[in-house]
Formats: C-alpha cells, sequence, structure tokens
C-alpha cells in the first residue's frame, strides 16, 4: 500500500473530506501537502506521520509511516475516541478558552491557527457576501 492509500484509507476512515482532514483536523491551510502524497509526488515524512498520528491516535505510526504493522494500534477502540468528545465538557472549556484568551493568542501556534481558522470561514462566507452585494445594489 502507498503513502497515499494509507492517506486515503484514514480519510475515509474517519468519513470526512479530503478538504476537512488538512484544514480543520491537521491545521494546515490547505490540502496540497495531503493532494502530493496521494498523488506520490511526495512520501509521508516521519513528523508528518506524528502529526496525524496525534489527531488520530488509533493509527498505527509505522503503518502509516512504513506499511508496517497493522492499521490500528492494539487497543483500537473507536468508541473509545467517540466517547471522549461526547462526554467531555465542551462548555467549560470555551469558559477556560475565554478565560484565558489573551495569553492562548500570544502562543505563535495558536494566532496561526486562530487565523487559519478566519481565512477558511472567510472563504466560506466569501460568495454569499459577494451574491448579497450584487443584490443590494441590482
Amino acid at each position: 500500500m502507498t503513502s497515499g492509500e494509507r492517506i486515503l484509507f484514514i480519510i475515509e476512515y474517519l468519513k470526512v473530506s479530503k478538504n476537512k482532514f488538512s484544514t480543520k483536523m491537521l491545521g494546515l491551510s490547505a490540502s496540497t501537502k495531503i493532494d502530493h502524497i496521494i498523488k506520490g509526488r511526495n512520501e509521508i515524512t516521519p513528523d508528518f506521520a506524528k502529526e496525524i498520528c496525534s489527531v488520530v491516535p488509533e493509527i498505527n505510526y509505522n503503518w502509516l509511516l512504513k506499511n508496517q504493522g497493522e492499521k490500528f494500534v492494539e487497543n483500537h477502540d473507536q468508541t473509545k475516541r467517540e466517547n471522549f468528545v461526547n462526554n467531555s465538557d465542551v462548555n467549560e472549556l470555551a469558559n477556560t478558552i475565554i478565560e484565558h484568551e489573551d495569553q492562548l493568542m500570544e502562543i505563535p501556534k495558536i494566532q496561526k491557527m486562530v487565523e487559519r481558522h478566519a481565512l477558511i470561514k472567510l472563504n466560506e462566507m466569501l460568495p454569499d457576501i459577494i451574491d448579497r452585494i450584487y443584490k443590494t445594489k441590482g
């Protein structure tokens, strides 16, 4: 199985689009890096494999990087991952983030993540904004 096929397997396993996997889950500005791996232009680097496994911890690092071993780690349990998201107190987390927003925004990686998210949202809203402008002028 090629690096690209392994990436595609993960995307299908997560039931997300390639773009969502790249931008929302991995925090990339576009799916270019993923596209290059899928098309065989680039291979998965050890650092990128670690990054993917940190987002999808049930994926076996050695399988992702070298196509060695099983696809999933031994104690793979998708329901455990789903329950973590469903059972975590999102409101408490949001309140903590709001409380420490100024300190968090001083961290360059968080700044970059917020900027990317804002650009993604703006890009999603742009067609609607353009339509509204033309409707008001017409």
